[in-house]
């Protein structure tokens, strides 16, 4: 169960493993968090997750999930916050054939999300007064009422349901992919399609107006040892036809990965492309106001980005571990907006295992931004920022594997200047118990945060885990 800006009270999972039929099932309390006005408030949230399946997964399996999350709210009692209600319900299946050389997957799901369940719930009849309120379209109305007995078991129906008609499947999302493991080679393609109104507090992060395809191809070589890949994605939002211009985004990746014997470095080295385009004319010269609007929703811009990574382990005087990563993005914005922006992030790390007791991190890294800003006539001019981390850890073992000590210190310097200092005392009580106590101190620079009045941070934590 996951959910973004919420913390996790208490959860039960359970589940029953028999091959032929499964059951996966998980229920808890969550707080949301919900900013009044700029001031930080919570709303308790019970979730509940059930998944039952056919076939062990090995060859074949055919899964379908329903959640349902919803807010605490006491009706009789003025709302300042708006509570929220949540029901998805999916599919998923997969069959592998020839030992899993092939293997085909799918998946789908709808949503159901209503924004405020506080306001009072649908009939037939205040249907009917929204649409001739115009709070909803007649066409949505009248869809709704059809499946209005069925919809009001799964979820609290108002003015605020998203969508307000199910049955137009903008809160829809499917994928399906097939993989092809032969001859040295992995090819897999997949086809997705995520609506503009698909919500689950499960998956937060998942891209929404949405549809396309991706292929990925990566081929082994040399005993394994080395791997070519590539991949291309093709994605277009606009699914529901009411955006005033569709845009087209292009993903192409490249890489060459290899991996020598024990006695050299593994180097990965990669190209990526990414253009972003649609219809629209960026050009402001003798329109009107609305048309500047339209003007300045354009996109027409290409990044290209650079990418090294290597590393290299070693014995001497202590086994050891370094490695390099280097990225570098120039995006060419290539419309009014002049959107440009440049990065370059580089980190080194080293690490050592001194003995049973002992071991330590270096690291030190590099990152410059080149972006566009504003001046005071208003004119779009290049800014830069750029800063430097130095980093040096360890950890030691107090008493065997049952008492660690952990610190870090790791200045900043550059644009953003600061100074960390963290360190840790775990105490593995049992197996499945361990006790931490964290102290944090971070001393942030004036030229960091020179609108702040207090620049320093202090945290103390005690953690209690226990794993069943």
């Amino acid at each position: 169960i996951g959910q973004q800006d919420s913390t996790q009270e208490g959860c039960v999972t359970g589940e029953v493993l028999l091959g032929v039929f499964n059951l996966n099932a998980a229920t808890g309390q969550l707080l949301r968090r919900v900013e009044v006005n700029s001031a930080p408030q919570t709303l308790e949230r019970n979730m509940t997750v059930i998944r039952p399946s056919f076939g062990k997964g090995e060859n074949f399996q055919w899964g379908f999930t329903y959640l349902k999350a919803k807010d605490k709210f006491d009706p009789n009692q003025q709302i300042t916050l708006r509570p929220q209600e949540n029901v998805v319900m999916g599919s998923d299946m997969f069959i592998g054939i020839d030992n899993r050389r092939i293997e085909i997957t799918a998946q789908s799901a709808l949503s159901l999300n209503n924004v405020d369940i506080s306001r009072p719930e649908f009939n037939e009849d205040s249907i009917d007064a929204a649409v001739a309120r115009k709070t909803i379209e007649k066409a949505d109305g009248d869809a709704l009422k059809k499946i209005l007995p069925i919809a009001k078991r799964l979820i609290t129906v108002n003015e605020n349901l998203v969508p307000v008609d199910p049955t137009g499947f903008t809160s829809l999302v499917y994928e399906a992919g097939i993989a092809l493991n032969y001859f040295s080679n992995y090819l897999k393609g997949t086809f997705l399609y995520h609506g503009k109104d698909y919500t689950s507090a499960g998956a937060t992060a998942i891209r929404r107006d949405i549809r396309g395809f991706n292929v990925m191809d990566r081929y082994r070589m040399l005993e394994n040892r080395l791997f070519l890949t590539g991949s291309y994605e093709q994605l277009e939002n606009n699914t529901s036809g009411f955006e005033i211009a569709t845009t087209t985004y292009k993903t192409i990746n490249t890489s060459v990965s290899y991996f020598p014997s024990r006695d050299y470095p593994n180097v990965t080295v990669g190209y990526g492309l990414n253009a972003n385009s649609n219809p629209l004319n960026s050009d402001t010269t003798g329109i009107d106001d609305i048309g500047k609007q339209i003007a300045f929703r354009a996109t027409n811009d290409l990044t290209n980005r650079y990418f090294l990574q290597t590393s290299y382990d070693f014995i001497y005087w202590g086994r050891h571990s370094v490695s390099l990563n280097m990225d570098i993005s120039d995006k060419d914005d290539r419309t009014i907006k002049q959107q440009d922006v440049s990065t370059f992030n580089a980190i080194f790390l080293g690490s050592t295992v001194h003995d049973e007791r002992l071991e330590s991190t270096v690291g030190l890294s590099f990152s410059s931004l080149t972006y566009p800003q504003a001046d005071t006539n208003g004119a779009i001019v290049q800014s830069s920022l750029g800063y430097q981390t130095f980093s040096l850890s360890g950890r030691y073992k107090l008493y065997e594997e049952i008492l660690r000590l952990t610190g870090t210190l790791a200045p900043t310097f550059g644009d953003l200047a600061r100074l960390l200092f963290e360190t840790s005392l775990q105490y593995t009580i049992a197996d499945n118990q361990s006790a931490v106590l964290q102290f944090q101190f971070i001393r942030n620079s004036s030229s960091a945060l020179s609108t702040l009045s207090s620049k320093n941070d202090s945290y103390i934590s005690v953690l209690y885990r226990i794993d069943f």
